[in-house]
């Protein structure tokens, strides 16, 4: 089982490369932790900005399934893109 913060990391070091291939180095992406899990704050030109909150017990499940998050955060963009 990996460490709280090394999950963490993994998580942020995925969203940062997918964010960084689907919307550009401009994507502004903001991470803040709590009791509940890791809320997620994305915001770009091509996106309406939108957050979302990884529960802890899911953050372990998207670190060993990365097609899952792949899907996930796909998802997310096609929801919030701007037309």
């Amino acid at each position: 089982m990996e460490s709280h913060q090394q999950l963490v990391r993994e998580l942020r070091e995925r969203l940062e490369l997918f964010s960084f291939f689907h919307l550009g180095s401009d994507a502004e992406i903001r991470y803040q932790e709590d009791e509940g899990g890791l809320k997620v704050s994305i915001s770009h030109r091509r996106v309406t900005p939108f957050e979302f909150t990884v529960p802890w017990a899911e953050l372990e499940a998207l670190a060993g399934a990365p097609d899952r998050f792949e899907a996930l955060m796909l998802d997310y963009l096609t929801r919030y893109r701007r037309s």
